[in-house]
């Protein structure tokens, strides 16, 4: 069960994480996918491992993505909202609906 745990966020961690893909790349040039994945899932239980015993948090090189993503999420929640509100919304379904079920 733990191995399988680790092959899901080895997937994740390819994805998202510049470092660990490259490691991910090179490796399945010389094992093949399915023995790379699995030796990045051993990556990662060797830093989980670490992280705990020395008392440190991990660190990677995503913070600028982070930031960009906070950025992008806050300027799309400043904008205006165009259309009706929510209470208008869920009337006019309401109203409708009764139309369907009275024909």
């Amino acid at each position: 069960m733990l191995r399988y745990i680790l092959v899901l966020a080895a997937h994740s961690t390819i994805k998202y994480s510049k470092k660990m893909r490259s490691k991910y790349l090179s490796l399945v040039r010389r094992l093949g996918k399915n023995r790379a994945i699995v030796a990045i899932a051993r990556m990662i239980i060797e830093i989980i491992f670490l992280m705990l015993t020395r008392h440190e948090k991990y660190n990677d090189e995503n913070d600028q993505l982070t930031e960009k993503k906070i950025h992008a999420m806050s300027l799309r929640a400043m904008k205006e909202r165009h259309g009706i509100d929510l209470k208008s919304a869920v009337n006019l379904l309401r109203e409708k609906n009764m139309v369907r079920m009275s024909t």
